[in-house]
């Protein structure tokens, strides 16, 4: 076995100095050159023509798909914020009219029930022609005909018409049902009968012509009747109605509620 070494590394040896020699002519370089070249060109062209064919198409589509997930993603968090954000946005609205109501009551030192719409209006009625609201507040609960309701500002809306043992129904300003005596602010006196005419305004009737009634003057409630406590706001003169050969006069007012974002009413006790 000693004596084969010696004689394989021998060979091996002159094996390589043959190469260097053949390798050391630039012609035969570039014969080898040339042959590597012819057999190893195609298989390279071959190889890099399917990366670029292949590889691009599986990245991208990888890409796709992951990008419409986070998308996907994206848009189910962004529908959830604003959900959210809307409810949060409802329930500071709720709570700002809920302590404009606490603050109005301490004001007048008054007693108020909190009662929420629950319906308003038939169904074949306009959102603004709907004259009347149900509230989710009844008998049960103490509401009684005639007790006023009024906005979170202290405003009046309307008046009980009708109650059952858990709801009540009450009519808004422009309502023909909805009668009440009022006054001038700071009169302290009656000086007509205000009620809603067609459901467009809320007009004062059976003003007498000594009566002095100015436009923009303050319309409140006079007390008159009762259960309506004095000095509830109404609105603004509009327009007076004044004819020479009529016994009364009239009025139109501008009520100072906004009827069309009511949820909630506060009954006064």
């Amino acid at each position: 076995m000693s004596n084969k070494r010696p004689v394989a590394t021998l060979v091996v040896l002159g094996g390589i100095i043959v190469m260097i020699l053949i390798l050391g002519s630039s012609n035969s370089l570039g014969f080898f050159s040339g042959m590597a070249r012819a057999i190893f060109n195609p298989f390279a062209t071959l190889i890099h023509q399917l990366g670029e064919k292949i590889r691009p198409t599986e990245i991208d589509q990888m890409s796709n798909s992951d990008l419409i997930a986070k998308l996907e993603l994206i848009e189910k968090d962004n529908q959830r914020l604003l959900s959210e954000n809307a409810r949060l946005l409802t329930l500071e609205d709720e709570n700002k009219r809920l302590r404009d109501y606490l603050v109005f009551a301490q004001e007048k030192k008054v007693s108020l029930q909190m009662a929420e719409i629950i319906s308003r209006g038939l169904a074949e009625d306009s959102w603004h022609n709907r004259k009347t609201i149900t509230l989710d507040q009844g008998s049960d609960d103490g509401v009684t005909v005639g007790q006023p309701i009024v906005s979170s500002e202290g405003v009046l809306i309307g008046k009980i018409t009708a109650v059952k043992n858990n709801i009540a129904e009450a009519c808004l300003l422009y309502s023909l049902d909805c009668r009440l005596a009022v006054g001038l602010a700071g009169q302290g006196k009656t000086i007509g009968i205000a009620q809603g005419d067609l459901g467009l305004n809320v007009v004062i009737e059976l003003i007498p012509q000594s009566q002095e009634i100015l436009e923009q003057q303050m319309i409140v409630t006079s007390g008159l009747e009762a259960g309506m406590p004095p000095g509830l706001l109404i609105g603004r003169v509009s327009q007076v109605i004044k004819q020479n050969n009529e016994l009364w006069q009239s009025a139109i007012i501008e009520p100072a509620a906004n009827f069309d974002n009511l949820r909630f009413v506060a009954i006064l006790k």
